[in-house]
């Protein structure tokens, strides 16, 4: 939260200090960081407060605590006048419903990028996995989320009468073609009556292969599978557009593919994760999943690892000896579990036998965040692989700066078994330097 002034300072700087209260509804401490700006300590004047949601809102009445802590803490303008409620993502959606649902404590409003929805949120939306809109031991319930949703507010707030400013921004993914040199030569589109979504694409032998996840029946299910649900696909294209085959890649639980490369033979190589037996019996919440299928659409080779954890698989590339790579994230103990999800790399032969596990980062959150969402991406030359991703925590050499950066590479040489070279500990238990912080930032390690 910060509290703001209007008007231009020339005194020293403004200070972000940290601090916390005991909530009574919540039954714990709460922490938060206040923003006290340049002349705060030295006048008697009063400020206004812009309270922001990082990801996830709460009750009315421990809010309302909040506010009467800094209200008594701090030299507030103490109404509705002087307070504004901002947020961005899953916090943008508590902004927009709190400045709805309680004008009588927010006059205006800041909605960045709101994780809203109507009526009810995409099956993959982590709206759905995180427990606020849940009963029991289920962790969504559609008929809590419409009540709690911001179109339930409406009638209430135009009967209160109260004037409310919002101000609502979001991004786009919106590209605009080059009018000429770079005009498409076709554009394909494929889909089902649910969510659908390309995740990779890759080229080889002369076809575009496009992996990703669909939300109802959208080509052949592999032999012995019972797709359902969520599942991955893989759809093959030939040089005129032709779409020549397409692989439904699930179980009855939820499946995704993230990754694809292929080779000058054709060959595709996915890699994703299953909740479900879809190569083998399940290690726990989620299993990493890698799959060969040639240029006919057959699947040649295949393999599920996994923990009691939540394991997914982000990436795959060939490097030019014909090793796999894939990379991913683990909470769990693939090598030794450093601390929340681990950033990982996996090597696979030409036969795609698996040849190595590496599970490197910090004691904080790496490669993914705390709803399981993130990437660590690859790349290849030679037999050099690079690999970049994100980290909450600070490696040996460097502190957490406090903003996203991506910096990390791994390094493979040939004739060597990897080892750490780089500012990240491997499968090391003992924990790494850390630096308080609530942004990610780049990941550094280097295997050889």
């Amino acid at each position: 939260m910060a509290v703001a002034s209007s008007g231009s300072v020339t005194d020293a700087a403004g200070t972000i200090t940290g601090a916390e209260f005991h909530s009574a509804t919540m039954g714990e401490d709460i922490s938060y960081n206040v923003y006290l700006p340049a002349g705060y300590s030295s006048t008697a004047t009063r400020y206004p407060v812009i309270y922001l949601l990082h990801g996830r809102g709460d009750s009315k009445s421990a809010w309302t605590q909040v506010i009467d802590h800094v209200d008594t803490t701090y030299r507030t303008i103490a109404s509705r006048d002087g307070r504004v409620i901002g947020g961005y993502s899953m916090g943008g959606y508590g902004a927009m419903r709190y400045s709805i649902a309680h004008p009588d404590l927010f006059a205006a409003s800041i909605v960045l990028s709101p994780a809203v929805y109507n009526p009810v949120p995409a099956q993959d939306s982590s709206a759905r996995t995180f427990g606020a809109f849940g009963q029991g031991a289920a962790l969504f319930v559609d008929a809590i989320y419409r009540r709690l949703d911001y179109p339930a507010e409406l009638p209430r707030f135009s009967a209160k009468n109260l004037p409310s400013h919002m101000l609502i921004a979001v991004g786009d993914d919106e590209y605009e073609l080059a009018p000429t040199g770079g005009a498409p030569i076709w554009i394909r589109q494929l889909g089902t009556t649910g969510e659908d979504k390309g995740m990779a694409v890759a080229a080889g032998g002369g076809y575009a292969y496009i992996a990703g996840m669909a939300g109802d029946a959208i080509g052949t299910p592999l032999p012995g599978t019972a797709p359902g649900g969520i599942d991955g696909f893989l759809a093959q294209f030939d040089a005129s557009g032709t779409r020549t085959w397409t692989k439904q890649v699930g179980t009855m639980a939820e499946d995704q593919l993230w990754g694809v490369t292929a080779d000058a033979a054709g060959n595709a190589i996915i890699s994703g994760f299953t909740a479900g037996d879809l190569f083998a019996s399940n290690a726990g919440d989620k299993d990493i999943v890698v799959a060969r299928f040639d240029s006919s659409g057959a699947m040649t080779l295949h393999d599920q690892l996994g923990t009691i954890g939540n394991d997914k698989g982000a990436n795959v590339a060939l490097d030019g000896a014909g090793n796999t790579y894939l990379s991913g994230f683990s909470d769990g103990n693939l090598e030794t579990n450093i601390g929340s999800f681990d950033a990982v790399l996996v090597k696979y032969g030409p036969g795609l036998t698996r040849q190595w596990t590496r599970q490197f980062g910090t004691t904080e959150t790496d490669g993914a965040d705390a709803f399981a969402e993130g990437d660590v991406f690859l790349a290849t030359y030679g037999t050099t692989i690079w690999a970049s991703g994100f980290t909450m925590g600070s490696t040996a050499t460097q502190a957490q700066a406090g903003k996203r950066r991506r910096v990390p590479h791994v390094v493979r040489r040939p004739g060597h078994e990897p080892r750490l070279t780089g500012n990240v500990g491997r499968a090391a238990p003992a924990a790494l330097p850390e630096a308080p912080s609530a942004y990610y930032q780049g990941l550094v390690t280097c295997l050889r």
